[in-house]
């Protein structure tokens, strides 16, 4: 269990090093936001870039855009919380798919000569913006 902690604690020092020069937030209160968001947030400062972008590819289908309503407020939230700097910006595409084929033959053998889904329209909104 110690090695774990250790491991963990390794960890959120190191992707507050990445964060810091992309954020206004004080590195301590970044236990408030989602590991997998500072992961993806902190992964795109990987080596300094001069400008960081993180994007969120959201598939969605007919009937799921109040949950994907939901997710777009609380990556919002989790923006707003990491205060970014100009030179970081956190993007949401959401993009649209229909299932337009059932069939009951092995999907991986139908995949590769048919399409399953058919994307639709997208749309992409800068987060915090």
């Amino acid at each position: 269990q110690w090695a774990v902690s250790q491991a963990a604690s390794s960890v959120r020092k190191y992707r507050r090093a990445l964060l810091a020069e992309y954020s206004k937030i004080d590195m301590e209160h970044l236990s408030t936001i989602p590991f997998q968001f500072l992961h993806r947030s902190a992964s795109a400062c990987y080596k300094n870039p001069e400008t960081a972008i993180v994007i969120y590819q959201l598939f969605y289908s007919d009937g799921q855009e109040n949950e994907l309503d939901q997710f777009v407020n609380e990556l919002e939230r989790y923006v707003s919380i990491l205060n970014s700097k100009d030179n970081l910006s956190s993007y949401v595409w959401k993009i649209h798919a229909s299932r337009e084929v059932e069939t009951d033959e092995n999907p991986y053998l139908f995949l590769k000569n048919n399409d399953l889904y058919v994307f639709r329209f997208s749309e992409i909104t800068r987060l915090g913006g």
